[in-house]
């Protein structure tokens, strides 16, 4: 999706959103910008949310500061909802809610851990989900994370037993997928013209969809 203020792009897997230490040339903020540059556009890059390098699916970008500056209130307010597709490994059914609280484990700045709210660092975390598909091996969750913690949906499921398939990070086994198997699949949010919703749902990515086949699940069948 795109207009005069923001685009939405359904980031592949395996790609970086900001430019980073080993990504100066392959982010999806040095995509945009060649995009926009062929175009004879100047543009710089505003991400709204952002995606781990292998989680793909929807990444809001602002083209100015004022759109940058009303999603991103807008995002703090709660008036932003992401919703996001899981696999995980076991049966998980119904819905529910998994809360508490997540910190960095020890000195690493990359893994996070669930914690008490007394631990250095303790954020409180939040994520909603609604099971789509369950057996013994695998279940497919729509995963609503009401907080934004780094990490947050994949520490979450870990830490209820059902970890993402090919989250190698955090107990999913990459037999099946070579990255975890995660997609922001929509984005609800106000428009920063007028206020009005807008909602965008990004296609899953031919491995996630292949492994839905796989497992015996047509997402087709079911709205999100």
């Amino acid at each position: 999706y795109e207009d005069d203020e923001l685009v939405v792009v359904n980031k592949p897997f395996g790609m970086v959103t900001h430019t980073a230490h080993g990504h100066y040339g392959d982010s999806l903020a040095n995509a945009l910008y060649a995009k926009y540059k062929e175009q004879g556009r100047a543009f710089v890059f505003r991400a709204i949310n952002r995606l781990d390098r292998d989680t793909s699916g929807a990444v809001l970008v602002s083209k100015d500061r004022l759109s940058a500056f009303k999603l991103s209130r807008a995002l703090q307010n709660g008036e932003i909802d992401k919703k996001y597709i899981a696999i995980v490994r076991g049966r998980l059914e119904g819905e529910g809610e998994i809360t508490g609280y997540i910190c960095r484990c020890g000195d690493s700045i990359i893994t996070r851990r669930v914690c008490s709210e007394e631990e250095s660092g303790a954020d409180y975390a939040h994520t909603r989900y609604k099971s789509l598909f369950a057996s013994d091996k695998y279940s497919v969750v729509l995963a609503t994370p009401v907080t934004g913690r780094t990490h947050q949906l994949r520490v979450h499921f870990s830490s209820i037993g059902h970890p993402i398939v090919g989250d190698t990070m955090y107990g999913g086994d990459g037999a099946e997928l070579d990255r975890q198997a995660l997609h922001a699949v929509s984005l609800r949010f106000p428009l920063p013209s007028n206020a009005e919703p807008c909602e965008i749902y990004a296609p899953l990515y031919g491995d996630m969809l292949r492994l839905c086949e796989f497992i015996g699940f047509d997402i087709t069948s079911h709205t999100l």
